[in-house]
């Protein structure tokens, strides 16, 4: 379950998530942006350079597909560049 520390985070992961032995993790199905696990929450904004609260955003605006969150992230850091 995500942790409140985790969902508050407000600057982008700068690390890829790691394993408590220190292995990279890597989600089981790339396809598919699931939050089960901190590790799962942490690869992802990892992945997308994105904040926690960007993240969530994504995921209740485009679902859970891994591209549509890509390019809806994408696009929000592109407007907000434009500003």
């Amino acid at each position: 379950m995500l942790n409140s520390a985790m969902r508050a985070q407000q600057t982008p992961m700068t690390t890829p998530s790691t394993r408590n032995d220190g292995s990279r993790f890597d989600p089981v199905n790339r396809k598919r942006v699931e939050l089960n696990e901190d590790l799962e929450f942490q690869y992802w904004t990892h992945r997308f350079g994105c904040t926690a609260d960007q993240l969530l955003e994504a995921l209740a605006i485009v679902g859970v597909n891994a591209r549509a969150v890509a390019e809806y992230v994408g696009a929000v850091r592109s407007a907000l560049a434009c500003r």
